[in-house]
């Protein structure tokens, strides 16, 4: 009995240090156990989430929501709003977008340009075909300062702001290091400030905003995670490097 044990355990550490090890603890290294936690409960609301949309369960916490944000309308802060709201607008976010894709080009910074770029249309991707794959109509509670045409799930605004702002967060963050708690926070300001704002002129329901915030955030998440997996490689790698 000791020998096929013995046997096992020798195969089950030579495939631990040869194929789990540098792989898993690269990706953990790599994102951070935290950082994978809020992404399985991200994924796991939106999930609950999209099988309440598509049963139409969601839409009495939606309105009752909305009708509550609306109570504090009046005309100072509809243009304060509409300022915002501009922000997520794509006469906005594309400009922004393309302004840093040209950044790293005329830098010659080739992969983070192809990094900015398919991140930003990825993102400008998946809301569209959400949209059209769920095809939830707007809300209609009140006579409105903005007239959208498209679907409500997931917004658009919410989802393009997080990836942009996001990104955008992330590489000043990794750039000026002191400083990243500002930037984080700044962004998450600007985005949160998005997502109100679309509810806020009802444009959008809650869980519209909810879901673009969180497929926002897990396909950043994805983007960040294959770049840094790219550019910085395993131990294992440096050490054969060596």
């Amino acid at each position: 009995m000791t020998m096929p044990w013995m046997t096992c355990k020798v195969c089950l550490d030579s495939v631990q240090s040869t194929i789990i090890n540098p792989r898993l603890m690269s990706f953990i290294a790599t994102v951070g156990l935290i950082w994978l936690g809020v992404c399985a409960l991200v994924l796991l609301g939106l999930s609950h989430l999209s099988n309440e949309v598509l049963e139409q369960e969601a839409f009495v916490f939606d309105e009752h929501s909305l009708l509550w944000i609306h109570q504090f309308a009046n005309p100072t802060l509809d243009q304060v709003m509409l300022a915002i709201t501009q922000l997520g607008n794509p006469s906005t976010v594309v400009p922004l977008a393309c302004i840093g894709v040209s950044w790293f080009c005329l830098r010659r910074r080739w992969q983070m340009a192809l990094f900015f770029f398919v991140t930003c249309l990825g993102g400008a991707v998946l809301s569209t075909g959400l949209k059209l794959a769920f095809s939830k109509v707007r809300p209609a509670l009140w006579p409105q300062l903005i007239t959208e045409t498209t679907y409500s799930f997931p917004s658009g605004h919410a989802l393009g702001a997080m990836v942009l702002y996001g990104l955008i967060a992330y590489l000043l963050a990794h750039r000026y290091a002191p400083v990243r708690g500002l930037m984080y926070g700044a962004a998450a300001v600007l985005i949160g400030a998005i997502g109100l704002s679309r509810l806020y002129l009802g444009v959008h329901w809650p869980t519209d905003v909810l879901a673009g915030y969180s497929v926002g955030f897990l396909w950043l998440s994805v983007c960040i995670l294959l770049l840094r997996l790219r550019t910085h490689p395993s131990a294992d790698q440096r050490h054969r490097k060596a």
